[in-house]
């Protein structure tokens, strides 16, 4: 109010005279990552790991890498999915990054020969971050990988993802049984997909169990289960315990082998939806994968409902269309965006189709290319992705010379 503003004046003129005020409506979200800034300036050796991660947390980084050199050490962030040097350091600001991070982490300080996994939470902007942490013994010393799970960036609905034909996906895992199949590699957003699909689920009139490698995002009334090697506890001792516990629906981080694959059929065929992930690239390839673990044809066939196969790619600056400005730093890209191909299975002829290497939904790549159409990404960032091979995809009406820079 006019008010207000008069009786800050006053009370600031004395100490500024020869300053203008000038006052702007407040937005918190903008005050508290000032005030974050604010604290990242301090450079004292104790706060040493919170200045780097809360900066990487401002950077959007995904990840951080400490990787140690004879003399020194280099830091990264993961950036859209893109590494990016962020700084270097001296021997003993990585011993001293190192131990307090492997500390906050409760890992034991003196192994240093072994891999080691942990983890913890830090505030950031009023929020807990959670960070995984491993670290691999190298020639020069530990490397050391964070993983930043910012809940502020997960997206809260299918929609929102962006996927190409999510409603193939939908009606797939719309159904009371079956298996539904994420597919992609590393990276990708698939842990992305899986959450947001079963946060649109009945998670109240439905026992929704998840086991996790590790569990990323917590959800309200889903059974998540951390999956521990270390103490014997692999996707598929998780999945006969889950069996067990009058389930719903289970849903599986990642199918490895064919004890688990076994597990999943004998659960999708006695009336249970199972949704699971694989390392691959292509709906046929998934199927491939499958086969490859020791699947039979019959198996699957009454059972597949949907397959969803994704990755992610750079969207142009929003502010300079790929050319490169402040906003994005001369990187020309401001975000990512899925890339899909995505196939629901009504009944077993579909599926024995696309065993027999049929196809009628969009590839992936030809679903690359229409964001090139759209103008939301470019031929550089889809051969970044892809390969030099995808150019030879490129659709006959579209102009070559699309890529930026």
């Amino acid at each position: 109010t006019l008010g207000s503003e008069l009786a800050v004046r006053q009370a600031l003129s004395p100490f500024f005279p020869d300053r203008e005020f000038r006052f702007v409506p407040l937005q918190p979200d903008r005050l508290d990552n000032y005030l974050v800034k604010l604290r990242g300036l301090q450079t004292d050796d104790s706060n040493l790991s919170e200045r780097i991660l809360r900066s990487a947390l401002l950077a959007g980084a995904s990840d951080v890498h400490i990787i140690p050199k004879p003399e020194s050490y280099s830091l990264f962030f993961r950036v859209l999915g893109v590494l990016e040097h962020y700084q270097e350091g001296t021997l003993d600001e990585y011993l001293t990054l190192v131990a307090r991070i492997k500390d906050l982490s409760r890992m034991d300080l003196a192994e240093r020969r072994l891999p080691q996994d942990g983890g913890f939470q830090m505030e950031f902007s009023g929020r807990y971050v959670d960070l995984r942490v491993a670290t691999i013994p190298g020639v020069d010393g530990e490397n050391v990988v964070i993983r930043l799970l910012d809940p502020d960036n997960v997206r809260p609905s299918l929609d929102s993802l962006g996927i190409t034909r999510i409603q193939e996906w939908r009606r797939g895992v719309s159904l009371p049984d079956g298996l539904c199949i994420i597919g992609g590699p590393t990276g990708s957003g698939k842990t992305s997909t899986l959450n947001a699909t079963v946060r649109e689920m009945d998670r109240l009139g439905r026992a929704i169990y998840t086991a996790e490698d590790p569990v990323e995002y917590r959800q309200a009334y889903v059974r998540q289960v951390n999956i521990n090697p270390g103490v014997g506890l692999d996707f598929n001792r998780a999945l006969r315990a889950f069996m067990r516990a009058d389930p719903d629906i289970i849903m599986l981080g990642e199918v490895r082998d064919l004890e688990t694959a076994k597990m999943a059929i004998r659960a999708a065929e006695t009336g249970h939806l199972v949704l699971a992930t694989l390392h691959t690239e292509s709906i046929h390839g998934a199927y491939s994968r499958l086969r490859d673990i020791g699947l039979q044809e019959y198996e699957l066939r009454y059972l597949l409902r949907a397959v969803l196969i994704q990755r992610l790619v750079r969207t142009l600056c929003s502010y300079c269309q790929g050319a490169g400005c402040n906003h994005c730093h001369g990187k020309g890209y401001g975000g990512r965006n899925p890339v899909s191909e995505c196939a629901y299975f009504a009944n077993e002829e579909e599926v024995s189709r696309m065993f027999a290497g049929e196809k009628w939904w969009p590839t992936i790549k030809e679903d690359a290319w229409e964001l090139v159409r759209q103008g939301i990404t470019d031929e550089r960032e889809l051969i970044r992705t892809f390969g030099p091979e995808i150019l030879q995809m490129r659709p006959v009406d579209l102009a070559p010379g699309l890529a930026h820079g």
